[in-house]
């Protein structure tokens, strides 16, 4: 075989393979990069939400903030109410919708876990047993 003769074409059909070979190598890391600009966004972005999420969970002022839970109602509509580290016990009787609907706006707005939240109608009154923690 004479190589001579075909070496045009030869040097034509590997620089053709060398061509495809690139391409596919090109649009292999092209995937590889957007993947891995996509895992740093969403590992960025959840950095971001756990940074968010201690300084809510980690705030000093917590227990200040539930204590005023107290002072939202009238006197008489709080039947029990104590605050024993970093935990809430607390019962409200004669309670509106109003009522309830603004103490439960309040807690639901506060980093704090809800062991118990039971409701029970009285007529046209609420009672509400809560039992949380932070």
């Amino acid at each position: 075989m004479n190589f001579q003769r075909y070496k045009i074409e030869i040097l034509l059909a590997s620089s053709l393979l060398f061509m495809v070979l690139a391409l596919g190598y090109k649009s292999i890391s092209s995937a590889s990069l957007n993947s891995s600009k996509e895992e740093f966004a969403t590992t960025k972005q959840e950095i971001g939400q756990i940074v968010a999420l201690q300084e809510l969970w980690g705030d000093k002022k917590i227990t200040k903030k539930v204590k005023a839970l107290e002072t939202l109602l009238p006197k008489d509509k709080v039947h029990t109410f104590s605050v024993k580290s970093k935990r809430l016990n607390a019962s409200f009787k004669a309670l509106q919708i109003n009522d309830l609907n603004r103490l439960s706006n309040k807690i639901t707005g506060l980093a704090i876990e809800i062991d118990r939240f039971n409701l029970s109608n009285d007529g046209k009154a609420y009672r509400l047993e809560l039992k949380c923690k932070w």
